[in-house]
C-alpha cells in the first residue's frame, strides 16, 4: 500500500507478485496521459500499449509504436486505424479477413469516389441496388482486373455489354426484341 511518485516510471515484474503473478482487485494508473505497457521478454521483446492518450475519451491499443486499434470517445471501435467509417460501431481500416463465414446482418455498402453500390439479401438472392438513378452493373474481372463480362441493366434494356461500362453485346428489351452484336453489326432476333 501507499503512494507511488508519478514522476517516475513503475516497472511490475512477476518477482513482485505474491499470487501466481496476479494483482487481485483494481489496478488504476492516473497521469496526464497515462499507459499501461506489457512486455513480453521470452525469445524477443515485444512491447504492447494500453494508451489514454491525445484527444479525450480515447482509448488506444498500440504494438511498439504503431496504432493496432483505437476506441473512439463515443464507444467505436476502430481497427488499423484511428477515424471512424461512416459513424459505424466497429471501422476496419485496410483488408478485413476471415477464416470463416462473415454474416452480416445489414448491407454491405461499397464506396468509390463517386457512385457506390448496397448489397444485401433478399428472400431466393442478392439485391445490388446502385447509387445511380437509371442503371446499374455487375462487372467481373479476372485476376490481373482486366474485362471478363458485364451484367447491366438500364430500367428498359437488360443484358451483357461488350466491355467494362461499354456497349451492348447481347441487349433484350423488357418484354420486346433480343439484340445481338456479332462481328460489329447488331441482329434482332424475330420470332416466327
Amino acid at each position: 500500500s501507499g503512494a507511488v511518485d508519478d514522476e517516475y516510471d513503475v516497472t511490475i515484474t512477476n518477482t513482485l507478485m505474491t499470487s501466481g503473478g496476479t494483482i487481485s482487485g483494481d489496478l488504476a494508473i492516473s497521469d496526464y496521459e497515462s499507459k499501461l505497457t506489457l512486455t513480453k521478454t521470452r525469445n524477443t521483446t515485444q512491447s504492447f500499449h494500453i494508451a489514454h492518450e491525445n484527444d479525450d475519451g480515447i482509448l488506444d491499443f498500440l504494438r511498439g509504436s504503431t496504432r493496432t486499434a483505437r476506441i473512439t470517445n463515443n464507444g467505436r471501435w476502430v481497427i488499423g486505424g484511428y477515424a471512424e467509417v461512416d459513424s459505424s460501431t466497429l471501422s476496419v481500416q485496410g483488408s478485413f479477413g476471415t477464416t470463416g463465414n462473415a454474416i452480416f446482418g445489414g448491407n454491405i455498402t461499397t464506396n468509390t469516389n463517386t457512385d457506390y453500390a448496397v448489397l444485401s439479401g433478399i428472400q431466393g438472392g442478392l439485391r445490388v441496388l446502385s447509387s445511380r438513378s437509371s442503371d446499374a452493373g455487375i462487372l467481373l474481372t479476372n485476376s490481373s482486373g482486366s474485362f471478363s463480362a458485364q451484367l447491366y441493366g438500364d430500367g428498359t434494356n437488360y443484358g451483357f455489354l461488350d466491355g467494362a461500362w461499354g456497349a451492348w453485346d447481347i441487349k433484350k428489351t423488357v418484354n420486346g426484341d433480343l439484340v445481338i452484336r456479332k462481328s460489329g453489326a447488331n441482329y434482332t432476333v424475330y420470332d416466327t
